[in-house]
């Protein structure tokens, strides 16, 4: 499901961490993307460009948000965290959570279980439905939905997370679930 909505993005720097460049995502996702796993209560998509973007969230029933971006994406497209809090909280989106994520961060696999465990209580113990979102929504969403499938939905494939990878693609085709980080913390926990 794409919106209408777009907004300029701020493409001045770009870095090159450990073999990876870091914001490839600003030039090709300029549309709101926001697409549902199946039946379940579960969003993935890039982040909300503004009004129309929030309106349509509340159109799909979802009353809760997880965002992922760091400071540093949210600044350089120029969102505004505390006006996008007030558009949540006028169109009842009161269960808005915080986790900006690096995946270059020493304890990425630790904070993406922290947020599968936060969607998990949001989903089965307060029926809530969320849009988890990073900035483009190809890898840190997308990672959190299949981790989330595999620890706590105990989805038939669990035991090979590139099956369930491909169950999150249908539905996202822009995602890009970090298989590796996954299957790792399946193997910790």
């Amino acid at each position: 499901m794409l919106s209408k909505s777009a907004k300029q993005i701020e493409t001045s720097a770009c870095f090159v961490v450990n073999g990876f460049i870091d914001k490839c995502d600003t030039n090709f996702n300029f549309e709101f993307e926001l697409n549902r796993l199946d039946e379940q209560r579960i969003f993935i998509g890039s982040y909300p460009l503004g009004l129309d973007d929030v309106d349509t969230m509340k159109q799909y029933g979802i009353n809760a948000v997880i965002n992922l971006q760091t400071e540093r994406q949210m600044r350089e497209r120029k969102v505004d965290w505390n006006m996008l809090q007030k558009m949540y909280k006028n169109n009842d989106i009161q269960a808005v959570f915080h986790y900006p994520i690096e995946e270059v961060s020493q304890n990425y696999h630790v904070k993406m279980f922290e947020v599968a465990q936060r969607l998990q209580d949001l989903v089965e113990n307060k029926g809530r439905t969320v849009f988890i979102h990073c900035t483009s929504g190809v890898s840190r969403g997308p990672t959190v939905a299949l981790l989330h499938q595999c620890l706590y939905k105990k989805v038939n494939t669990w035991e090979s997370v590139s099956k369930t990878s491909d169950y999150i693609k249908n539905y996202h085709h822009l995602a890009h679930p970090n298989v590796k980080v996954v299957t790792k913390i399946i193997r910790d926990n």
